[in-house]
């Protein structure tokens, strides 16, 4: 039988062990220093994670606006130039249309020359050349000589010699001018005043008609 100052090994375990309680509220405070610990971090983690993709995100819509001011500055530099060459062909178009008024205008001009001058010819028997510019050439034709030709006196004007008294130049072809009874200084270089022109025409047309 032991005594009152011994101690038995049922009460040495009852001392080493604790409680059940004291395991299940040393547990629940281990969980509650895990989740502690490691809350801010996973909330850390989470902030950087939603930064991250909130940063892509804007920089994908960066980019995405960087496109589009792009594509406006394209659209806006091909409406400039279309404007340009759209300005550049409506004046060279007004251009055209003016020369080729003018043209017509000329060619008008021409045609009732022509039948203006086609007219004179067919009145008065004298026929004009004004391909050398300032020096008209001229063909008077009249009646036939005894030998069947035709009467004919070939001279020319020279606008040019028009002087401040407003005088012309006759100049008398070497070839012609047979069987034609023409005053003396009608058969060499004169100058004569413009309005004595018909009389010298005249003169000329009475010699070869006659």
């Amino acid at each position: 039988m032991a005594t009152s100052g011994t101690t038995s090994s049922s009460d040495v375990a009852r001392v080493v062990q604790p409680p059940a309680a004291d395991n299940k509220l040393r547990q629940r405070y281990e969980q509650l220093r895990e989740l502690r610990e490691s809350g801010p971090e996973h909330e850390a983690k989470r902030a950087r994670t939603a930064l991250l993709e909130a940063t892509c995100a804007a920089s994908e819509h960066v980019e995405l606006l960087k496109a589009e001011v792009e594509t406006h500055k394209r659209a806006a530099l091909d409406l400039s130039q279309s404007v340009e060459i759209a300005e550049a062909l409506q004046a060279e178009n007004a251009q055209l249309r003016s020369q080729l008024d003018a043209l017509r205008a000329g060619a008008s001009a021409a045609r009732d020359g022509s039948r203006q001058l086609a007219l004179y010819e067919a009145l008065t028997g004298i026929k004009l050349d004004v391909s050398e510019g300032s020096v008209v050439r001229c063909t008077c034709t009249g009646t036939p000589v005894e030998g069947g030709d035709l009467r004919k006196w070939i001279f020319s004007v020279d606008e040019s010699a028009d002087g401040a008294d407003g005088e012309w130049g006759y100049i008398p072809a070497v070839e012609g001018g047979a069987g034609l009874d023409l005053p003396d200084y009608l058969q060499e270089e004169i100058t004569f005043e413009k309005t004595a022109a018909p009389a010298l025409i005249n003169k000329i047309m009475a010699a070869v008609c006659r």
